[in-house]
């Protein structure tokens, strides 16, 4: 075997749903493999055992995970990885706009509207950390930019 192989990660159920939305977007499943460092039978075995599972359940760890992404751009920015923290805001920002234009599609079977609150108050905590980035990155604060301070009862 050339090179060496990648050290194998210890995924919970939120990693396991970011891999299963790799993969219903067109990744294959030999380079999720490679990237964990596990067997491509085990991986097709445990993105079908996920996917499997209701879709309440799945959008609560997809939700976790997008959650997790916020707390890493967070991270890099605070350790002075402006361009990366950037670049995971975006890819969040983008997601979110098109999961809500997603939902707002509705239900075909149905005829109904799906339920986005939870991706809303995603995206209005997204913003609401995109403006502290841009206040921060520019050297003035919140109002200066024409943003407006964060109410009471929003934890920083």
């Amino acid at each position: 075997m050339v090179g060496k192989k990648p050290k194998r990660q210890r995924l919970d159920r939120t990693d396991w749903e970011m891999r299963i939305r790799q993969y219903e977007a067109g990744t294959p499943i030999a380079d999720i493999a490679q990237e964990t460092g596990l067997s491509t039978q085990w991986v097709y075995t445990k993105i079908g055992r996920h996917r499997s599972e209701p879709k309440t359940d799945r959008d609560r760890h997809h939700l976790e995970a997008m959650r997790r992404e916020l707390i890493r751009a967070e991270t890099d920015l605070m350790c002075g990885n402006v361009e990366g923290s950037v670049k995971r805001m975006r890819a969040l920002a983008m997601l979110i706009k098109l999961e809500s234009e997603f939902n707002q599609c509705g239900d075909a079977a149905t005829g109904t509207p799906v339920e986005a609150d939870d991706f809303t108050d995603a995206k209005v905590e997204l913003e609401r950390r995109l403006a502290r980035l841009r206040a921060a990155s520019a050297g003035k604060s919140l109002a200066e930019l024409g943003y407006e301070e964060p109410s009471e009862g929003v934890s920083e």
